[in-house]
């Protein structure tokens, strides 16, 4: 059982720090994967 709650730790650790590193480039990934859908719905009804 106690290596059972080993691995859970180990897990959200990981996975905590990618989420944090993660949360400044998804911000300016957004705005540049937000813009070129704008462009092509113009783009299809022109």
């Amino acid at each position: 059982m106690e290596d059972d709650d080993e691995d859970d730790a180990e897990v959200i650790n990981p996975y905590e720090e990618a989420d944090s590193l993660n949360r400044p480039p998804p911000t300016s990934d957004e705005e540049t994967e937000f813009t070129p859908p704008v462009v092509q719905i113009a783009d299809v009804d022109n």
